[in-house]
């Protein structure tokens, strides 16, 4: 028997692409990294039936090696066999297939963190310095509120906080392009093709539509939204297991279907199709919308080169609400020394130093009155501005001043956005100077 659940429990909440949602930078010339960013490393999202980062496995066992100097041939056949050795002992859940739009035909297993570690350190292939900054990592991305808030005006939520059950809007994927090596073994050439020209794709569409009406009449909502192809504007969208039909419809063989039987439990292809064919193995309620942009997650950036090269960060919080994002980014800066700017009556000693844990020291100062002199030391400073999108003139002024001072200054929003370049005709805009 086909049970579609296990679609659902292999797959992140927000999408069957595993979204990156943290990048390591800093690492050694000598450590391999994913699709060909110099010197960095990813973590993903876990399936939704997990709650800890997942890495690419005999990537991340390769890469902890090269960053130690190992030559990488023979850091990647140590990888290989450490993995293979550890396979059998997990459940499919904790060794996912993950599908992104470059790795659709690649074997990409991934594997939760802390157990990455724990293998690492125990075969040898990770020094205690090394498990000491990724144990951290793993802590700091634990308390990072990297998911939209669950509904308008809520808090961002954290790994933890997401729901055990998907709600309604959990069920559709935004469907823009095929997976890059579907092009691949389709077209025979490794180029971007657009879906009104990719001939299997269009045939695909056409044997669905049926079964769709099919499905949208016996549920009472669209299943599978049919764009205008020719329009570089609009796009596709769907529900995750039509989505997964594509999928195992124009590449049957891959290893991200062959996962997809796996947890279902399906004998073949067929078999798999013919149950997401199926009406009663849709969940309900669902919302059909377009999923765009829905449930986009942010990165958590850290820097592993403070770990041999501290550095002295400057971290301002506009107002008490941005505390939060100012703690995470602290827990992030591992190994640096914190210089921190909070309103008056917040951030008192207890807290800072549950915030500053990751950090060698850290010095606190309230209130806008001398910030600007505290801030002196720190090459680098992020000011977080409040939850109704606007940084206060205190703060803009302040971010300013820094930047004529020559200092690399960020603006970070409550949504994790990015406005630095904008600062200084924002303060010009207010008249500020």
């Amino acid at each position: 028997m086909v049970d579609v659940q296990g679609i659902f429990e292999a797959t992140p909440i927000c999408g069957i692409p595993a979204q990156t949602i943290a990048r390591i930078s800093g690492l050694t010339d000598r450590a391999p990294s994913p699709l060909g960013y110099e010197n960095h490393f990813e973590l993903y999202e876990p399936p939704s039936a997990r709650r800890e980062p997942f890495a690419d496995a005999v990537e991340f066992l390769t890469m902890v090696q090269g960053d130690r100097g190992v030559d990488l041939q023979e850091a990647t056949t140590l990888a290989a066999e450490v993995w293979g050795a550890l396979k059998p002992s997990l459940s499919a859940l904790d060794r996912p297939v993950r599908m992104d739009s470059a790795s659709l035909m690649d074997d990409t297993e991934a594997c939760a963190l802390p157990a990455l570690i724990r293998t690492g350190h125990e075969q040898g292939l990770m020094n205690a310095e090394q498990v000491d900054f990724w144990t951290k990592v793993c802590l700091a991305l634990e308390e990072s509120r990297i998911y939209p808030p669950a509904e308008r005006g809520g808090m961002a939520r954290r790994l933890r906080d997401l729901p055990d059950a998907r709600g309604p809007m959990d069920f559709f994927e935004f469907v823009c392009s095929l997976p890059q090596s579907i092009h691949y073994e389709l077209e025979t050439q490794w180029q971007w093709i657009p879906l009104s020209e990719n001939q299997r794709f269009i045939e695909w569409r056409e044997r669905i539509q049926p079964i769709s009406s099919r499905l949208e009449e016996a549920l009472g909502s669209w299943v599978w939204q049919f764009s205008d192809l020719d329009d570089e504007m609009d796009n596709d969208a769907g529900h995750r297991l039509l989505v997964v039909h594509l999928l195992a419809s124009l590449l049957p063989e891959c290893p991200f279907v062959r996962y997809m039987l796996e947890v279902t439990g399906a004998g073949n292809v067929g078999e798999l199709l013919e149950a997401l064919e199926n009406p009663a193995n849709y969940p309900t309620p669902f919302v059909s919308h377009d999923a765009f942009a829905y449930g986009e997650a942010l990165w958590l950036r850290v820097d592993a080169s403070s770990v041999s090269n501290p550095k002295c960060v400057g971290l301002i919080a506009d107002s008490e609400d941005t505390l939060f994002r100012l703690r995470e980014h602290a827990l992030a800066s591992i190994g640096n020394e914190v210089r921190i700017v909070a309103p008056p009556g917040s951030a008192d000693t207890e807290w800072c130093r549950e915030a500053t844990r990751h950090n060698t020291h850290f010095s606190v100062h309230h209130g806008w009155a001398g910030a600007l002199e505290s801030m002196r030391e720190p090459e680098s400073v992020t000011v977080f501005y409040g939850s109704d999108g606007e940084i206060s003139d205190s703060g803009l002024t302040l971010a300013v001043a820094l930047q004529k001072l020559g200092k690399e200054v960020h603006a970070v929003g409550p949504n994790g956005w990015n406005f630095t370049n904008l600062l200084a005709g924002e303060a010009q805009r207010r008249g500020l100077g």
